[in-house]
């Protein structure tokens, strides 16, 4: 029976402002047995976009696109200035052993810094 889990691609990290400002995080590995994605953000009073690359050699990276060929990524969008909200994207194809988080195109709300924590839901097979 599949059993649910999850890795942490980054937590708390400050996201970049500007439209096309992006930092990649750190790289984390998936288990062989992993299946069934769900990438979650949390974003603390901001607008805030986060995207999935994955890799096979941990030199080469492309970003998750899903069966459609759509660029997997979560649009945080945020009109409260006082509470913290979460999303969750479906990633429907199959991802390569190296996965990490490039978190940025950010504006904040309060003109505090932005933080956001993101994690990869997965089940596993047998």
């Amino acid at each position: 029976m599949a059993s649910g889990y999850h890795i942490v691609l980054c937590e708390d990290v400050t996201v970049p402002t500007g439209t096309t400002t992006y930092t990649s995080q750190d790289t984390k590995v998936l288990p062989t047995t992993a299946t069934d994605y769900i990438l979650v953000c949390t974003c603390a009073n901001a607008d805030a976009s986060i995207r999935l690359e994955h890799s096979t050699d941990k030199e080469i990276w492309t970003e998750c696109k899903d069966v459609d060929k759509v660029l997997i990524q979560v649009e945080a969008i945020d009109s409260d200035t006082v509470a913290d909200t979460a999303y969750m994207v479906w990633v429907d194809t199959p991802l390569l052993q190296y996965v990490r988080a490039k978190v940025g195109n950010a504006t904040s709300a309060t003109g505090d810094a932005i933080q956001c924590t993101v994690r990869l839901q997965y089940n596993t097979k047998k």
